[in-house]
């Protein structure tokens, strides 16, 4: 679709079928949502109708995701323009060089003439012309005639027809005029045209071929959140097996499992999925058997991974960080929620702004108008000229003698009429600042409900942000210590053990220990400490424990690091009253995570870990205030911890 007279016809011809209750054409997105009574029309006879109209029409959720994404990319589109282009460049160039280029050449050198002459009114450089603009005007020019036909068909216009109309005109006109000299058998050349249709030809391509790639980076927004989403995923093909070890509560023995990769669109309800560590989940379900951490960032924002045992719900398109779960299926393609969003993005782009209704009113009768207006130029001209005396005629439209009327020129006047008029910028603005939009406003987390609510955002005086993620980076950082003075480990040993632990860790926590324990270190003054991991073992959901050696003394420990409750199981603390005292001691209400540690079951403290604060808050609710708008903070974190960052942000926290 090249303009809003396309889609408008489309909508027309839809809705005139009957049982169509609705049918929106987004022009940017090349979409349509349809509404319809199944027991007065089907599907068929709507893509027939379509069709019709000279476009090609596909169900989205007949195709995959491959497909899907290269349709949102506009990468066939883009090809054929492109390839377009430059055949156009091979064959319209001569045209272009003989029927501009040539004769400036010519009068620069002050040639006598630049014609090779065949026979009376029959020359070498017009038939090259003749030839390249014929292959130019009915072979790459096809498409174009193509959906005009259709369109005149069902009685609408397009650009195409204005494309079609304008460079037919002007090779008629060439093709008459070299037959008129041939018959005449006049000495001298023929005045042709070629050279305008050829370069209206090649400027609209490249104009299309620009516009596809356009489109295509406008859907980004669309592409990545259905990159989310894994093409593939493992099956378990003997579900009876698991279900009957998990019925008896004993563990899975992975060697008598059958597995096989399929499309995630082959996925079907109550399918047993395999999702190893690093992996994205494939569907909503629940989990029945494993532990792990699961990134649900794409829906919640929240930067630290959710624990995920069996009787979990697991949410398609979040990654598994750690451990091997195994889920049964719940919701499958549309019903997803990620599809959901994918959904609610595309209806936003498609939905209509309100001030769009009046340019498709105006766009609806824009070619016919355009094409009218040509026309009466056209008259104007050739009146006014035939009773004008040549001495006041515009040097524009005369020969080069002066004394008489090139028909040619007159012609070139209408045809400009038409040219400019085929871009259309009218009907592809409103849609084009509603898909972007949304699609910037979708990659950054917020999801507008289309173009209407953006119209209306010029009333908001209230603006509303989410807390993490948003207010603050979403990546934790160490804001505080404390540790219990010993005598076997010192405060550069205890940082040293600390990095060694954590430094490979993909854990947004483990990153922030092993990132704060190197600044401690360098605080100290001193250099880290070699330290040696032998072992490490992630405990989902409350810490983690490894085997150290201090090659200072060559002894072995043994390193906790969690939460009050992992350490309070798993160690037997020999200061355990010291544990006891530090752990009621501290703020249970505080703005912090904390991490606790200990050495060989001896309690050596704890550190503190907190979201940090954007770089851009503060001067973004700053600037907002100074605008007039009441900012607001929302969040389900305790009290003292939203009054918090509501303090950093400048925000005027309200209990």
């Amino acid at each position: 679709m090249t303009c809003a007279s396309c889609s408008g016809s489309i909508e027309q011809q839809v809705n005139g079928l009957p049982g169509i209750k609705s049918c929106y054409v987004a022009l940017t997105t090349e979409e349509a949502r349809i509404e319809y009574d199944a027991n007065t029309v089907g599907i068929r006879d709507i893509i027939s109708c379509i069709d019709a109209c000279g476009f090609e029409a596909t169900m989205m959720n007949k195709l995959d995701h491959t497909t899907q994404m290269e349709l949102l990319a506009k990468t066939k589109e883009v090809q054929y323009w492109r390839s377009n282009f430059i055949r156009l460049l091979y064959f319209g160039l001569p045209i272009v060089f003989f029927g501009h280029v040539l004769p400036v050449i010519a009068a620069f050198y002050n040639w006598e003439t630049y014609h090779i002459k065949l026979f009376y009114g029959t020359y070498l450089d017009i038939w090259i012309q003749a030839i390249a603009a014929t292959y130019v005007q009915f072979v790459l020019g096809k498409r174009y005639y193509s959906s005009s036909f259709k369109a005149l068909m069902h009685g609408s216009g397009t650009m195409d027809l204005l494309i079609t109309v304008s460079t037919s005109i002007v090779y008629a006109y060439s093709c008459f005029s070299m037959l008129v000299s041939l018959v005449s058998l006049e000495g001298y050349p023929p005045r042709v045209l070629f050279s305008t249709s050829a370069m209206l030809f090649i400027f609209v391509s490249l104009g299309k071929w620009a516009e596809s790639r356009a489109k295509g980076n406008t859907s980004t927004a669309l592409s990545k959140l259905l990159s989310l989403a894994p093409t593939s995923c493992v099956i378990v093909e003997n579900p009876s097996y698991v279900e009957s070890v998990l019925a008896e509560k004993e563990l899975l023995d992975p060697s008598l499992i059958q597995q096989k990769q399929i499309p995630v669109e082959l996925l079907q309800k109550n399918d047993i999925v395999i999702i190893q560590s690093g992996s994205k989940i494939p569907s909503d379900g629940i989990c029945i058997y494993g532990s792990s951490e699961v990134d649900e960032s794409l829906l919640t924002g929240e930067s630290l991974p959710v624990p995920k045992s069996a009787g979990s719900k697991l949410i398609g398109g979040s990654l598994n960080t750690h451990s091997t779960l195994y889920m049964k299926v719940q919701l499958i393609g549309s019903r997803t929620q990620l599809q959901q969003i994918v959904q609610l993005v595309r209806d936003a782009q498609i939905s209509k702004a309100p001030v769009q209704r009046y340019a498709d009113a105006i766009a609806a009768k824009f070619v016919p108008t355009i094409l009218i207006l040509s026309f009466a130029t056209l008259l104007f001209w050739s009146l006014l000229l035939w009773v004008m005396n040549v001495k006041y005629i515009p040097p524009f439209f005369l020969n080069k003698e002066g004394d008489e009327v090139e028909v040619s020129k007159i012609l070139q006047v209408a045809i400009s009429v038409i040219v400019v008029a085929c871009p259309c910028a009218l009907g592809l603005a409103a849609p084009t600042a509603v898909m972007v939009g949304t699609g910037v406003g979708a990659s950054n987390g917020i999801l507008i409900k289309g173009g209407e609510v953006l119209e209306r955002a010029s009333d908001i005086d209230c603006i509303v942000f989410d807390k993490t993620g948003t207010i603050t980076a979403g990546k934790m950082k160490l804001v505080g210590h404390r540790f219990v003075q010993a005598d076997n480990v010192d405060d550069l040993t205890l940082w040293s053990m600390l990095h060694a632990i954590e430094c490979n860790s993909e854990h947004p926590v483990g990153q922030a220990i092993a990132k704060g324990a190197l600044y401690n270190v360098k605080r100290i003054g001193k250099s880290i400490q070699s330290i040696k991991v032998q072992e490490v073992k992630n405990h989902v959901g409350y810490g983690i424990s490894a085997e150290v050696i201090d090659e200072r003394d060559g002894f072995m420990k043994t390193v906790k690091i969690g939460t009050a409750k992992f350490i309070k199981d798993e160690s037997k603390l020999t200061n355990f009253s010291t544990f006891q005292d530090i752990v009621s001691s501290y703020d249970t209400d505080t703005i912090a995570s904390v991490s606790h540690i200990s050495i060989d079951d001896t309690y050596f403290g704890y550190i503190q870990l907190a979201d940090s604060l954007r770089q851009d808050s503060r001067k973004t609710i700053e600037y907002l205030k100074n605008q007039g708008y009441l900012v607001a903070l929302v969040t389900g974190d305790n009290t003292k911890t939203s009054n918090y960052v509501a303090k950093l942000a400048d925000y005027k926290a309200k209990e």
